[in-house]
């Protein structure tokens, strides 16, 4: 019986923002797209993610990846503010919640997005306990960042499900014995959710 859940952030509890940015400083700066996600969703990036390196140097080191002279606080601005919520898992986490599950987040993620997310949207109340990547300098798919989370559960790896819109994330959770779900929409959560037998 699944007591536990285990969700990513963006692209489940929150738009893929990445995904966003991209499109959105290749077209405002005239970058090629994939020009641009080589420095998001590269090694610098996974860099910046495991907190081996801050925002400030990050952000320089991808105007040079890029030769773009703007400000960095503009294009940190444009990425922040890619991630909004998504109201149907919004919703969604306050019926388990009432329905006495316990809700834990294992994102890769850094700090100056989860303090604009948490100024902006209040969303880390409705969570109990999480893993960021740049808290533990390791990111998914290392299945280490998966024990950590699990050891912030208190019901064993049986007993939990893990929740993410990238399915290759899922299957370091699924080795450790953890129910996954490849998350699509809201709608659709709640009824593989249904179907593990969770009811809210």
């Amino acid at each position: 019986m699944i007591k536990t859940l285990i969700c990513d952030l963006g692209g489940v509890y929150f738009t893929d923002g990445s995904a966003r940015a991209i499109e959105r400083i290749s077209a405002i700066y005239h970058i090629a797209e994939a020009r641009v996600r080589d420095v998001l969703m590269g090694p610098l990036g996974s860099r910046y993610r495991c907190g081996q390196i801050g925002a400030a140097q990050f952000w320089e080191e991808a105007k040079q990846s890029w030769d773009l002279q703007a400000p960095s606080d503009e294009i940190a601005n444009i990425w922040l503010h890619a991630y909004e919520p998504i109201e149907g898992t919004v919703a969604l986490v306050e019926r388990l919640r009432r329905a006495r599950y316990e809700m834990l987040f294992l994102s890769d993620n850094v700090q100056e997005r989860i303090d604009y997310l948490e100024s902006r949207y209040g969303f880390l109340q409705r969570f109990e306990a999480g893993v960021l990547s740049h808290r533990v300098g390791m990111r998914k798919p290392d299945p280490r960042i998966y024990e950590l989370a699990l050891a912030k559960a208190s019901h064993p790896a049986v007993q939990c499900v893990f929740i993410d819109d990238k399915p290759p994330m899922l299957e370091p959770a699924k080795r450790l014995g953890m129910s996954v779900i490849a998350f699509e929409n809201p709608r659709q959560l709640e009824r593989d959710l249904q179907g593990l037998g969770l009811t809210f």
